[in-house]
């Protein structure tokens, strides 16, 4: 099946899904493929950034906990974000953004702690947001 994406009218794009299963319908399948990449974000994120794989227990139980933790942290930090979300544009959610917002954030605190500055009057500055989301990428 070939599907159109016509949402940019100078710039159609071709997107071409399959299926072993002929009786399934064109929006079904779209539907599909969705979710499945949505399952592959997941678990690339946990990879990169949660240590999904990076346990190095044996037992069962130490196993699905890990899996569980890391994957709960990503889904409270989805959470966080649709949270603060207030805009009607569509949600771009980046794993990479939040964990250099975080480190950006605790960088610029251990700053002002190490100068003796006030985090409070710095967070007021214009400037914050700026360093704050700075190498943060627009998914």
């Amino acid at each position: 099946m070939v599907v159109i994406n016509r949402k940019d009218a100078a710039k159609p794009r071709y997107i071409v899904l399959a299926s072993t299963d002929i009786e399934v319908a064109a929006r079904e399948l779209v539907r599909l493929y969705g979710a499945r990449f949505q399952i592959e974000f997941l678990f690339r994120d946990g990879k990169q950034f949660t240590g999904l794989s990076d346990c190095q227990a044996r037992a069962p139980e130490a196993l699905d906990f890990h899996f569980n933790a890391a994957l709960t942290t990503l889904n409270l930090v989805r959470i966080e974000e649709v949270a603060a979300h207030a805009s009607g544009e569509p949600l771009i959610f980046s794993m990479a953004s939040r964990k250099q917002c975080a480190f950006n954030e605790l960088y610029l605190a251990m700053i002002c702690e190490k100068l003796a500055l006030n985090l409070r009057e710095i967070k007021n500055h214009p400037a914050y947001e700026e360093l704050r989301t700075y190498g943060a990428i627009a998914a």
